[in-house]
Order: C-alpha cells, then structure tokens, then sequence
C-alpha cells in the first residue's frame, strides 16, 4: 500500500479533503439541524420541495457542468477554457431561466400533484433558486476541471457555513408562522449561500498570466452539445426518480395506510430526511476523491498510472463505506436516539431506527457505484451511467407502487437500497465490459479487519449496557476500549519493529 499513500490521487484527496473537512461537517449539521428545528413535518415538506430544486438544476446545468470539466481536464493548454466555459454558461442561464418561468406558472398544479397543500410561496423561492444554484454548478465546474481544488474546497466551505448560518437562523425566525414559512427562510438561506459563493469564485477564480483564448469551431461546439446531452440524460434520470417519487409517495401512503395526509408528509420526512442525512455522512467523505478523481483520470487515462488510480478509487469507496454500514446496522438506535432524541416522538425514534438499518446497506453499493461512474464518464462512456440509472429507476418506482401498501415508509427506504445495488451491478457489468478499471486488492482483509473491530465494540457494548444505564454512554464507552486496544497494540508493533514502520512513514511522507 506505499504506493496508494504516495499517489497524487491520495495527496489531492487528503488535501481537499482537509480543507473541506469544516464545509461538510457544517453540511451534515444543517439537515440534522433542520430535523431538530421542523420537525418530521417540516422535514416532509422540505423532502418534497428539495426533488423539484434538484432535478431543475441538474436539467439546467447538469449536462454543461460534466461536459465542461471533461474538456477542461482534457485540453492542457488553457487557450479553449474560455470558449467552453462561456458555451456553457449562456446555454445554462437560457435553460435555468425557462425551468425558472415553468415553476411559477405552474406552482399551484405542482402542489396539487405532490399531494400536499404546500404554499405557493415555496414554489417562487425554488425558481429563483435554479438559477442561482445553476450558474454556481457551471463556475464550480470549471475550477474542478482545472484541479483547482483548495480554491474549489474553499468555496464549498462558504457554501456549506452560510447554508446552515442563514438557512437555520431564517428558519427560526420564521417557525412561529408555520412550517411553510419556515422551509420558505431556510430555501432563502440556500439561496443566499450559493450566491456569496458565486461572488467569492468570481473574484478569485482569476488564472495566473495571460492566456489567448482561441473560439471553438462548429465542429467543438457540436461535439460539445452531444456529449452534454448524453451527460444530462445520465443525470436527469435519478432527479427525475426522485421528483416521481414525492409527487406519488404522499397519495400512495394515505391510500393504502389508511393515514392522514399530515401523518404521511411525517413518515416520508423522517426517511428522506432525518434518516437521509445520516445515511449520507459518508458521502461528505467521499466527495472529496470524486470531485478530484473525474479529472485526474480524465487527463490521464492513456498514461501508465491510469489503472492505479481507479483501483484506488474504488479502495477507498470500501475502506470509508463499510464502517459506516456496519455502525448504523448496529448502532442505530444509539445513532437516531443522539441526534433526534429531543425532536421526535419515541414512535418516530423507532421507526427512524428501523429506516435507517434497512438503508444502511445501500451505502456501500453506492459509493461503488460513484466511483465507477467517474471512471465511465472520464472514458465518455457516458451511456453506461445513464443506463444503469434507467434500470435502477424503473425498478425502484415499481417496488415503490408494489410494496407501499404491504410495507407502508419502510418499502420507500428499502427502495433506495435496490435502487443502489442495480445501479451498482449495472455500471460494473458496462465498466467490465470496456475494462476501464482495475480492482482494488486486499479488499477481503479490509472487511475482516473492520468486521472484527466492529464485533468486539459490540460484545463490549453488550456487556456495559448491563452495568450502565444509557445505551449512548455504553457505546461510548465500547468504542472507546477498542481505541485504546488498537493504540496499545500499534505501540507495542512499533517498539518490536521499529525500524520497519519508520521506513515505512518514511515511505508515506516521500514525494513520489
């Protein structure tokens, strides 16, 4: 493994990740915080709201940013930056404006369609914000594409403070007209976040030196446009499935559970929402190499190193998704119970537990799945994305109208779960298919060695719930001996072969 902690792919992902360690823990805050402030209903709300958002910017802006950061990555002179970049954003300022005009006129229909009696107000917000949101994706994609990536952590780490700072305090002030008002502030306040990183990119996105710009020719701007819309047809497929599914879920929850309108807006809050945000604490990790990965490989894919560092890719999506997976299949009563115990019911708290058990183990197919779909798109074989999503898609809206009336919130969440194991198996199935990969080694022991950490906490855990009385501190307390177990037993490595592990720090910390 001393090649992996020498490679430039663990380097720039250290660093990006470093600097945006803050942004993605104030990230993860928000949506926990936003849990604690509305409440499951306010959160189901939200969870309708936020599909709508998303899938209008990746309509506007999905295709042109992929696009964008694949031709950056490619041209290594900086002489058609600038011809691509402003392609994109004129035709993302057009599309975004449309998506803009298409939310108003139809905001009443919208909330209508979704099952919910929503303000409309909220639609009003959700269009200025496409734009906005939008324009940020296109000036974000350029920077990634240029591996610019301190510059590109820092303005995350904007994003991401002012979100929570603006959106929740918004939020706050707002809750005493209602839950509307309040989801209303906190879209404000993702707004707002979005536009002062727009400004701080604008200023400091400068490139050092003079470069001469050459026009694209209609050959580029055409090939331009057919890949950027192979690219949004990819990305448009998991928003467009995740919009389907807040305009039927309420209507299929109140239909055949025999439950209020308000009580379904509750259920689906609680797995779209508070469960969500847990479950998506590893992919704040796990961000950091994407977002490095798409154009490292994009430019290096005919160099000798190239299979390397899809292997470490993939390595990694493993080592970070599989701890994650086995702490909340374990945990998650301790988990929910921590971080909602004061703003849900305890029949809220039991189900939340449950949800997020059944969609843990959608983890770690996902995050396999990211990292192959940055290797198929950095070999522009962007059909296997797109079908993989379309398959996917199909087949969770299915078990959605199937099973809903059997299995009530908890088909919705284990939806996801085959949703992220289609996906999984269908990239892998096209990534083997054009062998554009290469798998990581030592996988087996990486599981075992996790396995074996996570069934001592357990039996520890076990047995200190019998001596103290919080499921919490017993955790705590579980985790903690295995801590010292591990430092005590690495000590002891390191003074009977020490001159080893010097060599091999040695190893880790020389340039490459």
């Amino acid at each position: 493994m001393g090649n992996f902690f020498k490679s430039k792919v663990f380097k720039s992902g250290l660093l990006l990740t470093s600097f945006g360690f803050l942004g993605k823990v104030v990230g993860a805050i928000f949506k926990i915080g936003l849990s604690v402030l509305v409440g499951s209903l306010g959160m189901g709300i939200y969870q309708l709201m936020f599909p709508l958002l998303v899938f209008f910017t990746v309509l506007s802006s999905g295709g042109f940013s992929l696009a964008l950061t694949i031709k950056t990555a490619e041209n290594k002179t900086k002489s058609k930056h600038g011809g691509y970049f402003k392609l994109s954003i004129a035709s993302c300022f057009i599309l975004s404006l449309i998506s803009s005009i298409l939310i108003v006129l139809f905001a009443k229909r919208l909330s209508k369609l979704q099952g919910s009696e929503i303000s409309p107000n909220l639609y009003y917000i959700v269009a200025v914000g496409v734009v906005v949101i939008s324009t940020l994706s296109i000036i974000k994609a350029k920077i990634q594409g240029e591996e610019r990536f301190k510059l590109y952590s820092l303005a995350e780490i904007i994003e991401d403070i002012f979100r929570v700072v603006i959106g929740l305090i918004l939020g706050y002030l707002l809750l005493g007209f209602g839950a509307d008002a309040a989801i209303c502030g906190v879209f404000v306040g993702i707004i707002l976040s979005s536009l002062l990183s727009i400004i701080f990119l604008l200023i400091f996105r400068g490139n050092k030196g003079q470069v001469v710009s050459i026009p694209l020719s209609r050959f580029e701007r055409k090939e331009f446009f057919k890949y950027s819309l192979l690219a949004l047809a990819s990305a448009l497929v998991v928003p467009i499935i995740q919009f389907i599914e807040s305009a039927v879920v309420i209507n299929l929850l109140t239909a055949t559970s025999n439950i209020s309108n308000m009580a379904a807006t509750k259920l689906y809050g609680l797995s779209r929402g508070s469960v969500s945000a847990i479950i998506n604490i590893p992919f704040f990790v796990l961000s950091s190499f994407e977002i490095l990965l798409l154009p490292n490989l994009a430019r290096s894919k005919n160099c000798g190193n190239y299979y390397k560092k899809t292997e470490v890719g993939l390595f990694l999506a493993l080592a970070i998704s599989i701890p994650f997976v086995l702490l909340f299949e374990l945990y998650a009563p301790v988990v929910i119970n921590f971080l909602y115990g004061n703003a849900l019911s305890a029949a809220e708290l039991s189900v939340s537990a449950n949800l997020l058990q059944i969609g843990s183990v959608g983890i770690v197919f996902s995050a396999i799945s990211i990292i192959l779909s940055v290797i198929l798109n950095s070999n522009n074989i962007v059909k296997g994305p797109f079908i993989a999503s379309i398959v996917a898609g199909a087949m969770k809206l299915v078990f959605i109208f199937v099973f809903v009336s059997k299995m009530s919130i908890y088909a919705v969440e284990l939806s996801s779960v085959i949703f992220s194991m289609t996906m999984c198996l269908v990239n892998l199935i096209f990534a083997v298919k054009y062998k554009c990969f290469s798998s990581p080694k030592k996988v087996g022991g990486l599981t075992l060695i996790w396995s074996v950490l996570f069934a001592l906490t357990w039996c520890i855990y076990k047995l200190f719930l019998n001596v103290v009385d919080s499921m919490f501190w017993a955790c705590v307390i579980a985790f903690s001996v295995v801590a010292v177990v591990i430092v005590l037993s690495c000590t002891i490595l390191y003074f009977i072969n020490k001159e080893k592990v010097v060599k091999m720090f040695k190893q880790i910390l020389a340039s490459e």
